[in-house]
């Protein structure tokens, strides 16, 4: 509904978001729109053809990334802004290959000095090659969060990515609506909506604030004064 009333409606939307405190206009929204659905009986239920079988899928999967890799890293990651690292996953999964890849070519420039490394008990996150990637090549420490636990104890869950998902709705809500074939993954339509989302990350990220993350940290693992 928001897509088709910035197709539709975009003076509308820019003065509503304009009566709206900075960072409450796009929440405002989807409260406006979800009484509007349950006022008039709409639902989320969307028609669906019937799926292929299993197998069949598992091969229309593998082809179709293939395909999808190459496109995407050969003709794409060149118009993407510069000074950032990108990776593809068919599914936008961490996995151990994307997972190492980040620890040296990402985090690796940045530690600087002995470090040590949060991490959750996702599995790539603490292979056997992760720690041997970490403490032989980076010089640093893992340490890994107790399990199930990130809700409380991870600084990106307490503190870091609420902001960083609210910047990113905003900044979603006041651009212009790409419109085009959505049906072809490489057509010019689909790599403009893969540019504009890339930029809107950076964005959103570099508003994020050194102290905000400082803040996360100390919420996630405060100081215990112990009892005298």
């Amino acid at each position: 509904m928001i897509t088709w009333i910035k197709l539709n409606q975009w003076n509308w939307l820019l003065n509503y978001i304009s009566t709206k405190k900075p960072n409450a206009a796009c929440s405002s929204l989807l409260k406006l729109l979800q009484c509007f659905c349950k006022r008039h009986g709409f639902t989320r239920q969307r028609p669906t053809k019937k799926k292929l079988k299993q197998t069949v899928l598992a091969e229309v999967q593998e082809e179709f990334a293939s395909d999808f890799h190459h496109e995407i890293e050969s003709t794409e990651f060149p118009t993407f802004p510069p000074g950032h690292y990108y990776a593809v996953r068919e599914k936008a999964w961490m996995d151990g290959r994307v997972w190492a890849q980040y620890l040296r070519e990402v985090l690796g420039e940045s530690i600087e000095e002995p470090s040590v490394v949060l991490l959750d008990n996702f599995e790539c996150h603490v292979s056997d090659e992760s720690y041997k990637i970490v403490y032989e090549e980076l010089g640093a420490h893992i340490c890994a969060l107790p399990p199930n636990s990130t809700f409380f104890c991870q600084p990106l869950d307490v503190g870091v990515m609420a902001p960083f998902k609210r910047n990113l709705r905003n900044f979603w809500l006041l651009e212009e609506q790409i419109v085009g074939d959505d049906e072809d993954p490489f057509s010019p339509t689909a790599c403009q909506k893969r540019v504009a989302m890339v930029k809107r990350a950076i964005a959103a990220w570099d508003m994020v604030s050194d102290d905000v993350i400082r803040r996360s940290f100390e919420k996630a693992i405060p100081q215990l004064v112990a009892d005298n």
